[in-house]
Formats: C-alpha cells, structure tokens, sequence
C-alpha cells in the first residue's frame, strides 16, 4: 500500500510539474506576441520635460537679497551708485555621459563689479553644484552663484564683505 502512495505521489507531482511548465511557456508565448504585458520586466518612465517658466530677470540688486539677473547687463546695487555684471553668457550644462556614470565638471562665471568708482573683475567657479570665488579683490562685496539655468538666468546674492 505503501508503494502505490509513493508512486501516486510521484505521479501528482510529475503532472503538476508539467502544469507549471506550460503554464509558464503559455504565458512567456503571450508575452512575446504582445498580448499581455510582462509584470518582470523594468519600464523606465520615459522623461518629460517640465514647462520653461522665464524668472523675472531684475536690473537692480538689494545688499542680501536673492535675485535672478540678466548676464552682461549692468545691474545697480540699491542705495549705492555701485554696479555689478556678469562679463559674459554662461549656462547651466551637465557634459554628456553614458546612463549610470559620475560626472565631475566645472562652469566658470566671470564678472565685474564697480566699487567707489573702480573696477574689480573676478570668476565664480561653478565646481560639481559648489561656487568658488577667483579673483574676488573688491574690498566691499561677496558674490554666490546660488542658481544658473540652462536658459541663462543667473541667481544671486551679494553681501556685504565684512
């Protein structure tokens, strides 16, 4: 009796074991024609571009204050008859690189401001999403990069040096 038992049991598993694997066939052969979507498989979400919305560019600056300017435009600083300029059109561009690589890259910013009457030129270094200041020998004002955009809006903020 307990040899048929064995043997049934050998029997059950065999059959549910080819149920398995033609089940397994049946739905891979709707997946290759395209009938039914293959729950397994990573569908990457296709990128779609958020709406450019222009930031309101301003040609004065306040000491302290967080404001997008137009690059090679004189910008005046309140309260003063001192200016500020970014010399030259820069944008926000990541180099090219294959999907899943690190990149290291560097923007350079250069600019100018007019302090008492005399004009002090400098670079921002835009360094992997961190500034650094070249040149900076104005006696009176620090200079952050805080944005650029692909669209050559610049973010920035100057303060007073103490």
């Amino acid at each position: 009796m307990l040899e048929w038992t064995v043997q049934r049991m050998k029997k059950i598993l065999l059959i549910s074991f080819a149920i398995v694997v033609l089940l397994a066939i049946l739905f891979y052969s709707l997946v290759l024609l395209g009938v039914i979507r293959d729950p397994f498989a990573y569908e990457e979400e296709p990128y779609v571009p958020k709406e450019y919305v222009p930031k309101e560019l301003r040609t004065t600056i306040r000491v302290g204050e967080r404001t997008y300017v137009e690059q090679m435009q004189n910008i005046a600083i309140e309260g003063t008859d001192d200016r500020f300029i970014i010399t030259d059109k820069v944008r926000f561009k990541v180099p090219e690189h294959d999907r899943g690589e690190t990149v290291s890259f560097s923007i350079w910013i250069p600019y100018a401001f007019h302090v008492d009457g005399v004009d002090y030129s400098g670079i921002y270094q835009v360094v992997d999403f961190a500034g650094y200041l070249e040149n900076d020998n104005n006696p009176k004002y620090k200079l952050q990069i805080l944005n650029l955009t692909s669209h050559y809006e610049t973010e920035v903020l100057i303060t007073e040096k103490n």
